[in-house]
């Protein structure tokens, strides 16, 4: 801002440049990555085997993360109309919000599997739908607290801006990063457990192996001994 204010429009023209480029290039990977999202997706509508509870649950994934990219590359081209870009706003921050619940879900179920060692409950149907609402239900109640708190302190519903999403920086950073970082956190405490539950999973029964090769040897050993000694015998008789 102090470069463009204060220095001649070379270098404005130059940031300008910048930006269009910075612009262009993020629609392209976007666009990449709704593709791969699509694949993805018909893969898992293709093929009814992978359609198990994870699988599910992975497709709800796609599902949201696709919809904020969609939102995400409207908001950035669409800034014109600022009722249509606060609608954009509230429905992007929706989306990425059901995206962060649906893998911290994800996550979970993973962990659940393997920390119980249930790899297909059966009651598969219920828990998939609680699931789905958990995570929706979560998003909607973070918006509409984040639309409380901005009518409280901005005197707006803190969505529309110049990228149709959070106008405020305090917003973004309470209200987006820290979900985020607790997404991070809390996913990373389930890869951990889940690690050290698969390592000591394995070490049982290694050990469980090991007490049932000596008790095979142990019994192997007394069957040889009286085998032996029954051979003596009927030595000894005849």
């Amino acid at each position: 801002v102090f470069l463009t204010e204060n220095k001649p429009s070379a270098v404005r023209r130059r940031i300008t440049e910048q930006d269009e480029i910075l612009r262009w290039l993020t629609l392209s990977t976007t666009l990449l990555s709704l593709l791969c999202l699509l694949i993805t997706f018909a893969v898992y509508c293709k093929f009814a085997a992978l359609r198990t509870l994870p699988g599910k649950n992975l497709m709800i994934l796609l599902i949201n993360l696709f919809l904020a990219q969609i939102f995400f590359t409207l908001g950035n081209n669409m800034t014109e109309d600022q009722t249509l870009c606060v609608v954009i706003g509230v429905i992007q921050y929706f989306c990425w919000l059901s995206m962060l619940c649906s893998f911290t879900v994800y996550s979970f179920h993973t962990f659940r599997v393997f920390y119980t060692f249930q790899a297909r409950p059966s009651f598969e149907t219920s828990m998939f739908v609680k699931y789905v609402a958990v995570s929706y239900l979560t998003s909607t109640f973070v918006v509409a607290t984040t639309i409380v708190v901005s009518l409280s302190y901005y005197d707006d519903i803190g969505y529309g801006g110049e990228i149709c999403f959070l106008s405020h920086t305090y917003l973004r950073v309470g209200v987006f990063l820290t979900p985020i970082v607790l997404s991070v956190i809390v996913n990373f405490t389930f890869l951990v457990v889940v690690m050290f539950r698969i390592v000591s999973a394995e070490q049982v029964q290694s050990s469980n192996q090991e007490r049932n090769n000596d008790k095979g040897f142990f019994l192997h050993n007394i069957y040889s001994k009286l085998l032996s000694r029954f051979i003596h015998i009927c030595k000894l008789c005849d």
